[in-house]
């Protein structure tokens, strides 16, 4: 189902092509011919509550004692959550220059832009 969703229904290479194997990953022709899939899934949408059993299985999850105690454990996307959430309450930091680039785009095309967030 996976391949159906990320290759047949984008156009993509399907299944392990010959061409596809014997590349190097490179622009070169059918072994970068990579559908995907992205899937949004709101789990309360689905199921009352299962927002809530989410928590306690990444919780579970999360109190798992590491093998380095100075890496603990993590899910995948746990470091881009909580970069986000950081994000949305203190800004995206940006150099000044880009900063100032997107202020006279945006005052070019009619958009209001931001304060900048010391």
């Amino acid at each position: 189902m996976v391949e159906v969703l990320a290759a047949l229904v984008p156009g993509a290479g399907l299944g392990p092509h010959p061409d596809a194997l014997a590349g190097d990953g490179g622009p070169s022709g059918r072994d970068d011919d990579i559908g995907f899939l992205v899937a949004a899934i709101a789990p309360d949408a689905l199921r009352e509550g299962a927002a809530a059993d989410a928590d306690g299985l990444f919780g579970a999850l999360l109190a798992c004692p590491p093998t380095d105690p100075d890496d603990p454990v993590r899910y995948p996307g746990w470091h881009e959550y909580h970069r986000a959430r950081e994000r949305r309450g203190g800004g995206v930091p940006l150099e000044a220059s880009l900063y100032t680039e997107l202020v006279e785009l945006a005052a070019r095309v009619g958009l209001p832009f931001p304060a900048e967030v010391a």
